[in-house]
């Protein structure tokens, strides 16, 4: 009797949906803990995370994506379609949380 595998994509898939998150919890925890002050190490902890912050829904994209190839492959179906529905709401919501901060950032200089 054979066993069918997991998908390797939707593992990938996923485990990018997890750890996207978790990395910018722990990155802004890890800043507030080493405070901002001129100097401090919590400002490049600061700026590693808002970058990462605006890496975010691009690389829930790419997770979306290895989810939607591990649905078409002739294996378990768990993990790709958590990995991409967690990926498609994480993305969606990070990307609408960058546009509302970018139009308010224009409304400072009108």
């Amino acid at each position: 009797m054979t066993t069918i595998r997991h998908s390797r994509l939707g593992i990938a898939s996923a485990i990018i949906a997890g750890a996207v998150p978790l990395c910018l919890v722990l990155l802004y925890t890890l800043s507030i803990a080493l405070g901002t002050r001129k100097g401090s190490p919590g400002n490049v902890i600061v700026i590693i995370a808002v970058l990462l912050s605006l890496i975010a829904p691009i690389a829930h994209l790419v997770g979306a994506g290895l989810g939607i190839g591990g649905l078409f492959t002739n294996r378990r179906k768990l993990f790709p379609v958590t990995g991409t529905v967690l990926n498609l709401i994480l993305g969606l919501g990070g990307a609408l949380i960058l546009v509302w901060v970018a139009r308010s950032i224009t409304y400072g200089f009108r």
